[in-house]
């Protein structure tokens, strides 16, 4: 929710400043956002306005830039763009495959993309094969 109030100081039709105020709430969806906004204007001889608008941003939201590669993967999941999260997250175990924020957040999306067997393999720990050199 957002909220505005200012003060108006420019001379208009009775030489004083009026008060202004309005607020607004805004929502995203999938594809598009959609706003809800009210403000009150006085406007001298005319009086007071009462202006609503509905504001609709269409397409793909923006992808923000993210701090580092797996916050980059984290918003690409929140998005629905599984594909590309699981991309991220694939180029992070094959960078360090001891991250395991890495691989969980990678077994996260493989669930979410119903790839359920390789999701639970992701987490496996590789077995130790002792060696008898020593």
């Amino acid at each position: 929710m957002l909220f505005r109030s200012g003060v108006q100081a420019t001379d208009n039709l009775y030489g004083f400043s009026f008060l202004t105020f309005g607020a607004g709430i805004e929502k995203a969806f999938d594809g598009f956002d959609a706003g809800l906004d009210y403000a009150f204007v006085p406007y001298g001889a005319v009086g007071p306005t009462h202006r609503f608008s509905l504001n609709l941003r269409l397409g793909a939201p923006e992808v923000k830039v993210a701090s580092n590669s797996l916050d980059a993967g984290v918003d690409f999941m929140k998005q629905g763009q599984l594909d590309k999260a699981l991309k991220v997250f694939q180029d992070a175990v094959e960078k360090d495959p001891n991250d395991t924020n890495a691989r969980n957040l990678m077994g996260t999306c493989l669930f979410k993309m119903g790839r359920l067997d390789e999701a639970q393999k992701i987490n496996e720990k590789p077995k130790v094969v002792e060696s008898d050199i020593h």
